[in-house]
């Protein structure tokens, strides 16, 4: 049976509905249509602050700069992955590591990380496939052991049960090919920690806070 059309004629008119009403206000991005959308997610997902952006992509360079990856930092990520992982990571200048996966799960394998830990690792970045969330209570504990943190790529695992609990960072995308996508390519970060979303906020909006002038220091 071909399954090749998966929105329904309601669905279509609260699209056009809220195109709508969106279009005549010229507020596309940061504003309270984007602001509203913030809140839904971090309500749905019991997190603080949620910063939106133009793909999954971007959140997770974004996210990357956010705590000072310099050129040559290393990340620790799944082997079995999209492409867009890794090159987020090049494209700021680290380098990926990758590790073997867990043949049952297909996610990252909790018990290669520790034996891939190099002296310049700064982040764990776990990837959560098909809907399902890596072992993050013990990816949770090696990175305590080691002081690394941790940027959740859940781009294929929003609805999973207690998402974010062991992250840092929780990364989403809303690409048509995800589980929850919209009419386009688009993003977010999700974080409980305010000084990462500061930083976020700011690279996200070329050094401006949301709302102000131009950040002094």
């Amino acid at each position: 049976m071909p399954v090749n059309r998966l929105i329904s004629q309601s669905e279509i008119d609260g699209i056009i509905g809220t195109l709508k009403e969106v279009l005549p206000t010229g507020q596309f991005t940061s504003g309270p249509f984007s602001k509203k959308l913030e809140e839904v997610i971090g309500d749905y997902l019991n997190q603080k602050f949620v910063i939106a952006t133009s793909s999954g992509t971007d959140a997770l360079m974004v996210s990357l700069l956010s705590i000072g990856i310099q050129p040559g930092d290393e990340v620790i990520m799944p082997a079995n992955s999209f492409a867009a992982t890794e090159n987020a990571v090049l494209a700021i200048g680290a380098k990926p590591v990758f590790v073997d996966i867990d043949h049952k799960s297909y996610c990252i394998d909790p018990l290669k990380i520790e034996e891939a830990i190099p002296q310049k690792t700064i982040w764990i970045l776990p990837v959560h496939l098909y809907g399902k969330q890596c072992d993050m209570k013990r990816i949770r504990e090696i990175a305590d052991v080691y002081q690394l943190r941790i940027i959740e790529d859940a781009c294929q695992a929003i609805g999973s049960s207690n998402l974010g609990e062991y992250g840092d960072i929780i990364i989403l995308s809303f690409n048509p090919y995800k589980n929850f996508g919209v009419c386009g390519k688009a993003g977010a970060i999700v974080t409980n920690n305010e000084n990462l979303a500061i930083r976020c906020n700011q690279y996200s909006y070329h050094g401006f806070e949301v709302d102000k002038k131009i950040k002094k220091y």
